[in-house]
């Protein structure tokens, strides 16, 4: 994947953080039906002890606006990142990709440990690995909720009255 679609990518993870907590703030502070939230039966309550906790972790309080929000969450990601308001986009995506990098190369390691692999093993030398692991592995692959599909076991069809074929 290219930076651009992991900046999108990071981008729409953000819009769906900032969209939970406007949502969060709507009914908080009287929506269509107050005290009702989303979904029936008083969830809105678990809503607004997560937006607490939001809020409390950006350091705004619960009457927080829109725009402070996200000023705040943008911040908090600079921060993150090791970057400050001076920075510029261009250092913000190379700090970005940075930081997905080193993830990616932590389960890559991760991975070959787990495969008993060397740190300089190849690509190719872990798909092998991987295929030999799964060979040898077959009956832990196999067992819960995977069952044939319909026509693979010989004696069931669709509908009623399907017999086994006779020969």
């Amino acid at each position: 994947m290219d930076i651009k679609g992991k900046v999108l990518i990071g981008g729409a993870v953000a819009l769906m953080v900032v969209g939970l907590v406007m949502a969060v703030n709507v009914t908080q502070q009287g929506g269509k039906f107050p005290g009702m939230g989303w979904m029936r039966g008083g969830g809105s309550q678990r809503m607004h002890q997560g937006n607490q906790s939001l809020m409390a972790s950006l350091g705004l309080s619960d009457n927080a606006t829109r725009e402070q929000v996200s000023d705040a969450m943008w911040e908090k990601q600079l921060k993150d990142l090791g970057l400050t308001d001076d920075s510029t986009m261009r250092e913000y995506r190379q700090a970005l990709e940075a930081k997905m990098q080193a993830a990616s190369d932590e389960r890559d390691k991760q991975l070959k440990e787990k495969l008993n692999l060397p740190a300089n093993a190849t690509q190719e030398d872990v798909q092998n690995a991987m295929q030999q692991w799964r060979n040898d592995n077959k009956n832990l692959l196999e067992g819960k909720g995977s069952r044939p599909g319909p026509g693979m076991r010989g004696d069931m069809g669709f509908g009623k009255g399907c017999t086994k074929p006779t020969q």
